[in-house]
Protein backbone atom coordinates (compact mmCIF):
# COMPACT_ATOMS: atom_id res chain seq x y z
CA UNK A 1 0.00 0.00 0.00
CA UNK A 2 1.33 3.56 -1.16
CA UNK A 3 1.45 6.35 1.35
CA UNK A 4 -2.28 8.69 1.23
CA UNK A 5 -3.96 5.34 -0.25
CA UNK A 6 -6.85 4.82 0.88
CA UNK A 7 -7.81 0.78 2.16
CA UNK A 8 -10.69 -0.10 1.08
CA UNK A 9 -13.17 -2.85 2.77
CA UNK A 10 -12.39 -5.25 0.08
CA UNK A 11 -8.50 -4.97 0.54
CA UNK A 12 -8.75 -5.58 4.70
CA UNK A 13 -10.98 -8.80 3.74
CA UNK A 14 -8.51 -9.87 1.63
CA UNK A 15 -5.68 -8.84 4.10
CA UNK A 16 -7.41 -10.56 7.11
CA UNK A 17 -8.19 -13.86 5.00
CA UNK A 18 -4.38 -14.05 4.21
CA UNK A 19 -3.54 -13.72 7.55
CA UNK A 20 -6.29 -16.22 9.03
CA UNK A 21 -4.99 -18.85 6.45
CA UNK A 22 -0.82 -18.03 6.94
CA UNK A 23 -1.82 -18.66 11.25
CA UNK A 24 -3.72 -21.88 10.18
CA UNK A 25 -7.33 -20.64 11.89
CA UNK A 26 -8.75 -20.28 8.66
CA UNK A 27 -8.94 -23.81 6.39
CA UNK A 28 -10.84 -23.70 2.69
CA UNK A 29 -13.98 -25.43 2.91
CA UNK A 30 -12.42 -28.36 0.52
CA UNK A 31 -10.29 -28.94 3.16
CA UNK A 32 -12.38 -29.02 5.68
CA UNK A 33 -15.17 -31.20 3.76
CA UNK A 34 -11.97 -33.31 3.23
CA UNK A 35 -11.59 -33.82 7.23
CA UNK A 36 -14.79 -34.36 8.50
CA UNK A 37 -15.91 -36.92 5.16
CA UNK A 38 -13.01 -38.80 5.66
CA UNK A 39 -13.50 -38.94 9.33
CA UNK A 40 -17.67 -40.18 8.66
CA UNK A 41 -16.02 -42.72 6.09
CA UNK A 42 -13.68 -44.22 8.87
CA UNK A 43 -16.62 -44.77 11.26
CA UNK A 44 -19.24 -45.88 8.73
CA UNK A 45 -16.22 -48.38 7.59
CA UNK A 46 -14.97 -49.46 10.88
CA UNK A 47 -17.74 -49.46 13.59
CA UNK A 48 -19.97 -50.88 10.63
CA UNK A 49 -22.28 -47.89 11.60
CA UNK A 50 -25.81 -47.15 9.37
CA UNK A 51 -25.12 -44.29 7.28
CA UNK A 52 -28.62 -44.57 4.66
CA UNK A 53 -27.50 -40.56 3.18
CA UNK A 54 -24.05 -42.13 2.81
CA UNK A 55 -25.07 -44.98 1.10
CA UNK A 56 -27.05 -43.38 -1.02
CA UNK A 57 -24.36 -41.16 -2.00
CA UNK A 58 -22.15 -43.74 -3.19
CA UNK A 59 -24.94 -45.09 -5.30
CA UNK A 60 -24.01 -41.77 -7.03
CA UNK A 61 -20.75 -42.07 -7.44
CA UNK A 62 -20.15 -45.74 -7.46
CA UNK A 63 -20.02 -46.00 -11.58
CA UNK A 64 -16.87 -43.60 -11.19
CA UNK A 65 -13.64 -45.58 -12.26
CA UNK A 66 -11.68 -44.45 -9.00
CA UNK A 67 -14.47 -45.10 -6.66
CA UNK A 68 -12.40 -48.52 -5.74
CA UNK A 69 -10.01 -46.04 -4.11
CA UNK A 70 -12.69 -45.56 -1.39
CA UNK A 71 -13.44 -48.95 -0.53
CA UNK A 72 -9.62 -50.03 -0.75
CA UNK A 73 -8.61 -47.35 1.71
CA UNK A 74 -11.77 -47.13 4.39
CA UNK A 75 -12.88 -50.82 3.71
CA UNK A 76 -10.17 -52.48 3.35
CA UNK A 77 -7.24 -50.36 5.40
CA UNK A 78 -4.79 -50.77 1.95
CA UNK A 79 -2.18 -47.90 2.11
CA UNK A 80 -2.12 -45.29 -1.07
CA UNK A 81 1.05 -47.32 -1.72
CA UNK A 82 -0.70 -50.19 -2.49
CA UNK A 83 -3.82 -48.43 -4.11
CA UNK A 84 -1.18 -47.34 -6.86
CA UNK A 85 0.01 -50.69 -7.16
CA UNK A 86 -3.37 -52.49 -7.26
CA UNK A 87 -4.80 -49.60 -9.94
CA UNK A 88 -1.46 -49.34 -11.66
CA UNK A 89 -1.42 -45.12 -11.82
CA UNK A 90 0.76 -42.69 -9.51
CA UNK A 91 0.26 -41.76 -6.22
CA UNK A 92 -0.80 -38.19 -7.51
CA UNK A 93 -3.40 -39.39 -9.45
CA UNK A 94 -4.67 -41.92 -6.55
CA UNK A 95 -4.40 -39.28 -4.01
CA UNK A 96 -6.12 -36.40 -6.56
CA UNK A 97 -9.33 -38.87 -6.92
CA UNK A 98 -9.55 -39.89 -3.66
CA UNK A 99 -10.02 -36.22 -2.87
CA UNK A 100 -12.24 -35.93 -5.51
CA UNK A 101 -14.40 -38.35 -4.32
CA UNK A 102 -14.42 -37.10 -0.82
CA UNK A 103 -15.56 -33.46 -2.20
CA UNK A 104 -18.57 -35.72 -4.58
CA UNK A 105 -19.49 -37.35 -1.17
CA UNK A 106 -19.12 -34.74 0.75
CA UNK A 107 -21.46 -32.43 -1.22
CA UNK A 108 -23.83 -35.12 -2.04
CA UNK A 109 -24.31 -35.92 1.52
CA UNK A 110 -25.08 -31.95 1.84
CA UNK A 111 -28.30 -32.70 -0.27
Amino acid sequence: MNKGETLTEEMVKEYTLKYLRKEGMLKDFDKVACDRMDKRLEIYYRQDIEDNELRIAFKEIESDPYFPIIEMYYRDYLSLGTITDIMRVNRSTITRNKRRLLLKLACLCLM
